[in-house]
Formats: structure tokens, C-alpha cells, sequence
């Protein structure tokens, strides 16, 4: 199940995808849709709690192809649920990435 937000990018790509994933889907047709609308932003969520395990799956599948991950979270109790940017990491740390190192002891 795909739903997909009117917004249209200036390249006239769509802005928002959002793709709720169900018993049938994989990693290769996931990607697959991603690379058809290319999003700026995509969600990639659950359709039931039984799909959670798969989504977090696809999760870790798009993030490990360069996709940053902006938000994960379960919604209404049980759903899980990731926001994806497709700009890529500019650290291999991951989420938070964009944060400087501080230093945290006190000064003299």
C-alpha cells in the first residue's frame, strides 16, 4: 500500500512517499517504489504489529544503502514506524550524526 503526497519537489518529484508495508512486501519492491517517485522524504511503516519485525527489516536494509533515518518510533502503541531522508549520512554514525563532538568536562 502506497500513498503519496500531492507536494511536488522543483524537479517534480514528489516531496513525501509513504509506504506502509504488509505481509507481501520485500526489500527489492520497497526499493523498487522508491526509485520510481524519488522522494526527498519517505515513512516506511506497518501495516499491522506482526509487520513490525519485517519493517524494521526494510529499515535497516534502506539505511545501509545511504539512507539517512531522521525518526524511528512505534505509533499507537504497537506500530512501528521510520522517516527517511534521501540525502545521504555524512558520518557512518548514523542518527545524530549531524550534532558536533562537544566536550563536556569543565573549564579551568
Amino acid at each position: 500500500m502506497i500513498g503519496k503526497d500531492t507536494t511536488k519537489s522543483h524537479i517534480g518529484a514528489p516531496k513525501y512517499l509513504k509506504i506502509i508495508v504488509t505481509d507481501k512486501h520485500t526489500v527489492k519492491r520497497v526499493r523498487r517504489v522508491i526509485d520510481k517517485f524519488n522522494p526527498e522524504f519517505f515513512t516506511v511503516e506497518s501495516q499491522n504489529r506482526l509487520c513490525n519485525l519485517k519493517t524494521l527489516y526494510i529499515a535497516q536494509n534502506l539505511r545501509r544503502d545511504g539512507c539517512r533515518d531522521m525518526k524511528m518510533k512505534f505509533y499507537k502503541g504497537e506500530l512501528f514506524k521510520v522517516l527517511f531522508s534521501r540525502t545521504p549520512r555524512t558520518s557512518p554514525q548514523g542518527v545524530g550524526d549531524s550534532m558536533p563532538d562537544v566536550d563536556r568536562r569543565g573549564r579551568d
